[in-house]
């Protein structure tokens, strides 16, 4: 229903065969959810379940207490370790930031902010690695914001997927050090610092011969 938000409403029977559950026992959640307030149904032949607000703005908390459960039997119905942690990132991060960023606030600080927050978690969860591991996911998140900051000077360019792609691969890699090795350094510094060795870069021109 998350990935699905803002589009038409998702039929159950759709939403059992995605995530491999019971219809019946789909059914029994949803209405929970429903009465919870967190989730709303429409009826009809296009009708199904949708969230009742943006995802980033439903937390754990909320979906435990809607279905009296603890947190441990929460995350037993993920269906690998992987889609758990990019959960977890998604709805903590995104509630975090949109409950207290300032208008215009730098997207990348705040995602180094909340790493140096809960530093030891995301050093566990970067340690896994392969396809669909959070490693993965993570450039999935810095990518949007790399590309919003080429778009003033690269907005006609047909390389610009190429650039995003690139400088985005340099931030997760340099982020991703800086999470497992280098705590000394606080987040706004971090920041300011691949800031500054963008600059630098911009300014090294390469040797005609090259």
């Amino acid at each position: 229903l998350a990935q699905n938000y803002g589009a038409q409403p998702r039929p159950i029977k759709a939403v059992a065969e995605a995530q491999a559950i019971p219809e019946a026992y789909l059914e029994q959640l949803l209405c929970t959810l429903r009465r919870a307030g967190l989730v709303s149904s429409a009826r009809g032949a296009q009708g199904g379940y949708m969230l009742s607000r943006p995802p980033g703005e439903i937390t754990v908390g909320d979906i435990c207490e809607a279905c009296d459960m603890n947190r441990k039997s929460f995350y037993y119905h993920f269906r690998d370790k992987y889609d758990l942690v990019n959960w977890i990132f998604y709805t903590e991060f995104f509630d975090e930031f949109h409950r207290d960023a300032p208008e215009g606030a730098d997207a990348l600080l705040r995602l180094c902010e909340f790493f140096e927050k809960h530093r030891e978690f995301y050093r566990n969860a970067l340690r896994q690695q392969g396809q669909d591991s959070f490693y993965e996911y993570l450039g999935q998140v810095i990518a949007p914001v790399i590309s919003n900051r080429l778009a003033p000077y690269f907005s006609t360019d047909p390389h610009r997927e190429f650039y995003t792609d690139l400088i985005m691969h340099i931030y997760r890699d340099a982020i991703v050090r800086w999470v497992m090795e280098q705590e000394n350094i606080p987040a706004q510094t971090f920041v300011q610092l691949m800031y500054r060795a963008a600059l630098v870069l911009g300014k090294i021109a390469l040797p005609q011969s090259f």
